[in-house]
């Protein structure tokens, strides 16, 4: 099983409760770290942040980005949404929030491993996206970035199954864990610093 390569070292008794122990003793075996990745995104999330979670937790992989969601650490700052399959019906929360990034978690099909995990631009979506929403996220950004002004970047996340079952793939499950814990991280900091 190859290890999520945006896996950070975690601090799993910080995981939120909700995490299960199966889930955790995974979380302690993640080796690799993307430090470009985090590099990335520490640099990316500043003022206010809204992280979007979209995908359709019924089609295997496809529910990771609500799944992070799910798993963040509660106590991190920021505007965290879980879109599910429609985030076109978020549009008036996220502008309303006014947001100065915006960053979309969904699973995205760029020919990485099972799990792997990059910061992508909005546009490249239209071509790689296995999404199962109905808007293109390319769309959705642009309306939302004009709307806002806000940067937007795609956290994407290389799905190995999109199967319709309720369950993440073990790879792409070690991905969501470190991501909601880095997200956490980096936002909390940033909560420390306003």
């Amino acid at each position: 099983m190859p290890s999520s390569n945006c896996a950070q070292r975690l601090n799993v008794q910080a995981l939120p409760s909700h995490v299960g122990e199966h889930s955790r003793q995974r979380a302690r075996a993640l080796k690799g770290t993307n430090r470009n990745l985090i590099a990335s995104l520490s640099d990316l999330l500043k003022g206010r942040i809204c992280i979007v979670g979209v995908g359709n937790r019924q089609r295997g992989d496809d529910g990771a980005g609500p799944r992070v969601i799910d798993a963040r650490d509660p106590t991190a700052g920021g505007f965290w949404l879980d879109a599910g399959v429609a985030p076109e019906n978020y549009l008036e929360p996220i502008a309303r929030w006014k947001p100065d990034t915006i960053l979309i978690v969904d699973v995205v099909a760029f020919g990485g491993d099972p799990g792997e995990c990059q910061l992508i631009d909005p546009k490249t979506t239209e071509t790689t996206s296995v999404s199962t929403h109905a808007g293109s996220l390319d769309t959705l950004c642009r309306y939302l970035s004009n709307r806002t002004g806000a940067q937007i970047k795609v956290l994407a996340i290389q799905p190995e199954s999109i199967d319709l079952v309720n369950r993440l793939s073990p790879p792409v499950e070690d991905a969501v864990i470190a991501l909601a814990q880095t997200l956490s991280s980096l936002l909390s900091r940033n909560q420390d610093q306003a």
